[in-house]
């Protein structure tokens, strides 16, 4: 259904993947992924389109976290990067984007994988930003954040079923140990 300029659809139920692989096929336009259950700035779009200007080459999030690696150069468990990262803006590769909090991706920054749901159910269900990270980098794809710091602000009462609280957190080091299996290191 389309209204205003505004399209509604049905899609199958990927997890946190729902909000983006389904939208990409169907457009070639930037994509913004905002979560239902987060209050934002009213300019947030503005940044984020700003920055996707000055960047156009790069993925563009309000929020990331900083990948840390070991001395070997692989990546450290989820658990032991650096959160909520503000210490530089980038565009670097060790940026990971949370894509809830306002990221924008176009098509033309994943590899081709990243539409594939049975690539993702497989290796990926329930960590979105870690699939989007991976494909992103196969084809050197970096993140760039938006300057300044950013809260989330969650929408009161939406977080005691939230993707954290029902198995995301230790879905996060198995599904990144997958990752890493199946493409080697994303730097």
């Amino acid at each position: 259904m389309e209204r205003a300029g505004i399209s509604i659809f049905e899609v199958d139920n990927l997890g946190p993947g729902k909000k983006l692989i389904p939208t990409l096929k169907r457009t070639n336009l930037p994509v913004i992924c905002i979560d239902d259950d987060l209050i934002f700035d009213p300019d947030l779009t503005l940044q984020i389109m700003i920055q996707h200007h000055l960047y156009p080459n790069s993925v563009i999030a309000s929020r990331t976290h900083r990948v840390t690696v070991e001395k070997t150069g692989m990546p450290k468990t989820f658990e032991q990067w650096d959160k909520q990262w503000s210490d530089g803006s980038g565009p670097l590769a060790e940026l990971f984007a949370t894509s809830g909090a306002g990221t924008l991706f176009t098509k033309e920054m994943l590899h081709e994988d990243a539409l594939n749901e049975k690539l993702f159910t497989e290796l990926s269900l329930h960590t979105d930003d870690l699939w989007w990270y991976f494909q992103a980098r196969r084809i050197g794809v970096n993140v760039r954040r938006v300057p300044g710091a950013r809260e989330l602000n969650f929408i009161p009462d939406t977080q005691e079923v939230g993707l954290w609280r029902t198995g995301n957190k230790d879905r996060n080091e198995l599904n990144l140990m997958k990752l890493i299996d199946k493409y080697g290191k994303p730097f």
